[in-house]
This record gives structure tokens, sequence and C-alpha cells, in this order.
């Protein structure tokens, strides 16, 4: 493919206004980096690779001779007779993928500030996706046969452009303490022996047969009520500012609320507070959880949203499956959907901000599981965001047949339930990767090359210019 001294020209001016790149976008042929201004003066460049570097390692392909359109060249789609997406296709992704990356980056700081004022007090961050990201989500929903005719249609694919993520504090011993204080099952609290005999079994003390017994009777209720004291704060936030949000677009108000089946302590909560509340709008709820995982919503709470979803008129749908049921074996779809076989643990909404753009928030606690849980599913999908040193790992996870893989992510969901408890202030012994499999594949390493490659891009980030790559 040859590239035109215009196109270059006007993809240095595309780029340098849209990113505004400290340095600036540059263009690389072979091992050498030139400026803009002198490609002009080279003629006509030719090469087979065209390719866009937002970060280090990671590119996507490009038409530069396009990019500066508001739309594609051509209609993105799956090649009909292979099956394969054709290459100047993939370049159209590309360039949306570009274009679109940018409007996100620059919708960033006022989402970023309204999402903090609606989760005052939390540990909270706030991104948007890249041009890498997009392109990947956007290659998957083609190969699934989409059809891509304009950049605001790529961009309902996309959906979490913008994406926050709320780190919720560990439990401690003394929160286990409290919680079997006040806990009460089948409308029964504790005695005193047992409330000891569940702290020691937390603590993976000693137990008689008779006391493993109780404390295994126990133990899963007591779970579900930490779960519900770590993610309370949270949680309470979201019923307030979704309250706040349905009485200023006129859909309830505060007086037919207090005759709602909404617990009176939000009620009380949101009248209090009211005008340091910022409105939110739910689209949709997400509570995932393993086959034996505990979830951050319980029941209960999940009970409150569809008591909000009737007071207010916002009926969106909510992903979870009953704790109750999980076991029963009798789902619904909806519900089976919601247990991951890998473990995956969290509770994620999607929100409509104030401009009307899409957020993708999720709640998750502190262990480092959640950073790497989606290295082995991004192997098997083959998506571009891992770089080179995942390679190893990547091929031994593609290398898993189906049963093998089953297996591997009852491993994956063990772990999960691992730093779940840690998050709970219960302590939990490590799960081992099966002596059958790749040791490449254990959760140690995957935490071992997270932040290897953490690293490496950390270090490649200093003075690297975002550019385009051509291969002669």
């Amino acid at each position: 493919m040859g590239l035109t001294t215009k196109a270059l020209s006007f993809a240095g001016k595309t780029l340098k206004s849209a990113f505004k790149c400290k340095p600036k976008p540059k263009v690389k042929i072979g091992d050498t980096f030139v400026t803009f201004k002198k490609a002009k003066t080279m003629g006509n460049l030719k090469g087979e690779n065209i390719q866009y570097h937002a970060k280090p390692e990671l590119s996507i392909p490009i038409a530069p001779a396009t990019l500066q359109g508001s739309k594609p060249a051509v209609r993105i789609r799956k090649n009909a007779l292979t099956g394969k997406i054709d290459e100047n296709v993939k370049e159209e992704i590309g360039n949306v993928s570009i274009r679109l990356a940018d409007r996100y980056e620059k919708a960033l700081p006022k989402a970023r500030a309204e999402i903090e004022s609606v989760f005052p007090g939390s540990d909270v961050s706030v991104r948007s996706k890249g041009a890498n990201s997009v392109y990947s989500k956007l290659e998957k929903k083609v190969k699934k046969g989409a059809v891509i005719r304009s950049d605001s249609a790529a961009s309902k694919y996309i959906g979490d452009a913008i994406g926050g993520r709320i780190t919720m504090k560990n439990l401690t011993q003394t929160d286990i303490v409290k919680t079997l204080k006040t806990i009460k099952i089948d409308n029964k609290a504790l005695t005193e022996s047992e409330q000891q005999i569940v702290m020691k079994f937390f603590r993976q003390e000693p137990l008689t047969q008779a006391e493993l017994k109780i404390a295994q009777k126990y133990s899963r209720p007591v779970k579900i009520a930490l779960a519900e004291k770590q993610s309370a704060p949270v949680f309470n936030q979201v019923m307030l500012s979704s309250l706040k949000h349905s009485i200023e677009t006129g859909a309830t108000t505060i007086e037919k609320l207090e005759k709602s089946g909404i617990d009176s302590a939000i009620i009380k909560e949101l009248k209090a507070n009211y005008d340091k509340i910022t409105p939110m709008k739910i689209k949709e709820l997400e509570n995932y959880t393993g086959h034996q995982g505990i979830p951050y919503f319980t029941d209960r709470q999940i009970a409150q949203l569809r008591e909000l979803q009737l007071a207010t008129g916002n009926h969106f749908n909510i992903v979870t499956c009953p704790d109750a049921k999980k076991f029963s074996g009798a789902l619904t779809d909806l519900e089976k959907s919601a247990i991951k076989d890998s473990g995956y643990t969290t509770a994620q909404f999607n929100t409509e901000l104030s401009d009307g753009s899409l957020a993708e928030i999720q709640i998750r606690g502190k262990g480092p599981f959640g950073e790497v849980e989606h290295i082995a599913y991004d192997s098997r999908q083959e998506k571009n965001t891992l770089s080179h040193v995942f390679d190893e790992y990547k091929a031994a996870a593609k290398d898993l047949d189906e049963a093998g893989y089953k297996e591997y992510n009852k491993y994956l969901s063990e772990c999960y339930d691992y730093y779940r408890d840690l998050e709970l202030g219960i302590k939990a012994t490590k799960p081992k990767l099966p002596e059958k499999f790749n040791p490449i594949l254990s959760e140690d390493n995957m935490i071992r090359l997270h932040n290897k490659d953490a690293a490496i891009q950390d270090e490649l980030k200093k003075g690297f210019v975002p550019h385009i790559s051509i291969a002669a």
C-alpha cells in the first residue's frame, strides 16, 4: 500500500491537533523518526503496514488518507466470502478508533468530576477508553457480524467509553466480631458459642467435627452479611443519587418515596443531605460472581434496587443470581449469566452522565487478582490489548482444550474466592495450580507478568512519541 505525501501531511495535522501530544506525533520509517514537516519533502512513501502507535508496543492499522473524515470511508464489515476482515476495512476500524478515543478523552475531565461527586469519600478512578481498546472491541463486534456505517454507530458498540472503578476498603477482624454479634440467621441471633466457633473457622483454627458442622452452617450467611457491610457506603450512594435523579426529573417526590418500600434510613439521608447529592441515572446493573463466590451486592441490596425501580419508574436490567437459588440448579438464563465460570466478581453498572454519554462503573475490592483476571479471557479471545510480555502465557492459555479450560477456570474461580475472603477480613489459603497445567498459568505468574509489564510500560512511556510507523 502506498502513502502519498498529501496523506502524510494531513495525518500530521490531524494527529497534532487531535491529541495535542508533547512531544508532537512523528512518522517512523523503518527505525528512524522524522517530523511530518520533513516527511513532506521525501516524496511518496510506500509500505505494506501502516500503524498508529498510541502506546508503546501496542498499535492499530490506519489509513492516514481518510483519517480526517467523520465516518468510515468504506462500510466496515467482514468479507462475506472469506468470513475475515479485509485489510482496508481494518484500517478504517483503526481510523474510527482514533477519532472515538479522541472524543472520549475530551469528555474525560467532566466525566471524572461528575463520577467523583457521586461517590464522595470513595477511592474512585476514572479513565477513557484508548484507541487500542476501542479497536479491539470493534474488531470483535465486526467478526461477529456487525456492520458499521458511522462513527456514532461504532460508539454505540463501545458503551463503556468512560470507565470508573470504586475500590472498597477491606474489612477487619473487628468487623467480623461486630457482625457476629448482630447478625440473625433464620430470625435467630448466634449464641456466644456459635460466634466463637465461626470466628475460629475464619481464623483457620482447629475445630472438632461437631464445631466444623456448625461453622459450615453459618459461614456463608456471615460472609454475605460482611459483604453487605463492605459495600454499604457505595451502595447507599447509588441509591441516593438515583433517587435524586428521579425527583429532579419529576418521576417521583420525597413524599411518595416515604410511602415506598425503600429503606427508611436511605430516605432520611436523602432528606438530610439532598443538596449535597449528585444525581445519577442507572441504565443497567450486573452483579457478577463465581459459582461459589460472595457477591458485592447482596440479595437484600438488590431487593432495594427493585424497590427503587417500582418507586421511580426507572426500569433497568439487573443481572444477578439470588444466593438462595445459586445452588438449586433451577436458574433462569439471566440468573445463569450472572455466574461466571472464571469466578469474575464485581458489581458494575452503566450510568448515563449529565451530558448523555454512558459510563461503566465497577465496584470491587483491593485484591490484586482483579487487575489480572482478564488475561486468560483476553488470551483466548486473541485481543490486541496484551503486550509481548504475555506471549508465553497467551500461548499456554490458547493451547488448552475446552475441558482443560473449564478446569483452569475452576482454579481461577478459587483464586477469586481466596481474595474475596481476604477482603472480608477472613484468613484463607491460596489455591495451587493443578500440576497438569503449564506453571506460567498460575495466579502468581499472572500477577508477576502484570507487574513486569507495568514496569516495562512505565519505562517505555518515558520519551515515547505517539507516531505512525511505515514498513518500507
